[in-house]
């Protein structure tokens, strides 16, 4: 009987496009010159982890993510970005100027295909069977780690914290999401959005690069706003002294709300 399998959710370094602030969706862009340096810490800290599966997105921000943690990366399209069609390459201001709507749409949570492409409802289904492929096929105590996107990520935790339609803060570049499936198939977010690597002044040790230390203030946060058991998510913030940026906005009277980046 299956025991516990442990899913690693990689976001890909940053590529030129998030550099510049365009959207990208499915479009394949090469990562800039800050992204590698990213992708580089980002494989040393994972250099002492074990993995039985790897498993990346076949766009290049993402194979070239992965290449800087190692080899044997099965490349597969299923963990692609959401494809936002005509929004492709275009400044957030652009796509507000000229698709009013679907940016209305999106940010409501409605369903209806974005840049003439992909409707979230499409989106997530696809992600979701990607990660139920990935559970069923898991085998006792295994180990699996995943090259994927920033969209992608949110929409799995969204899911799995019942926050559709919601506000989220998404994963910042190369930041790890750990996911623990139970012998009942029931998912458990261990740690979401931890780039500890991307501070020079925290190296983890190899037995906490799983784990993660929860914060305590985005704990807080997250139990504040319902989305959430304190003891069993763990919400990190996406880069020291950046709590400011998780309290913006109207949702709350006093936390506000968790900012929605762009899909990536």
């Amino acid at each position: 009987m299956l025991r516990r399998v442990e899913i690693v959710l990689v976001r890909h370094a940053e590529s030129i496009w998030n550099a510049e602030g365009r959207w990208q969706g499915q479009t394949d862009v090469p990562l800039s010159e800050q992204g590698r340096a990213e992708a580089a810490k980002l494989g040393a800290r994972l250099a002492n982890a074990h993995f039985d599966r790897r498993i990346a997105s076949d766009l290049m921000r993402t194979r070239d993510t992965a290449a800087a943690i190692g080899a044997d990366f099965v490349h597969d399209p299923a963990w692609r970005e959401f494809d936002l069609g005509a929004w492709g390459g275009l400044l957030h201001s652009e796509v507000r100027e000229r698709f009013p709507d679907e940016v209305q749409a999106m940010a409501m949570g409605t369903d209806m295909p974005i840049g003439g492409a992909e409707s979230m409802v499409t989106f997530d289904a696809r992600v979701h069977r990607a990660l139920d492929a990935v559970i069923a096929s898991g085998r006792d105590g295994e180990r699996v780690i995943v090259v994927t996107h920033g969209g992608v990520i949110r929409s799995i935790v969204m899911r799995l914290l019942g926050l559709r339609g919601r506000p989220l803060i998404g994963a910042t570049n190369t930041s790890i999401t750990h996911l623990r499936v139970d012998p009942e198939r029931r998912v458990r977010i261990v740690s979401y959005n931890c780039g500890a690597h991307l501070d020079a002044s925290d190296t983890p040790h190899d037995d906490e690069i799983l784990e993660g230390a929860p914060d305590d203030i985005v704990r807080r946060v997250a139990t504040r706003l319902g989305i959430g058991d304190a003891q069993r998510v763990h919400l990190h913030p996406p880069r020291p002294g950046s709590i400011t940026r998780l309290v913006r906005g109207t949702a709350h009277p006093v936390l506000r709300s968790f900012a929605t980046p762009a899909f990536g």
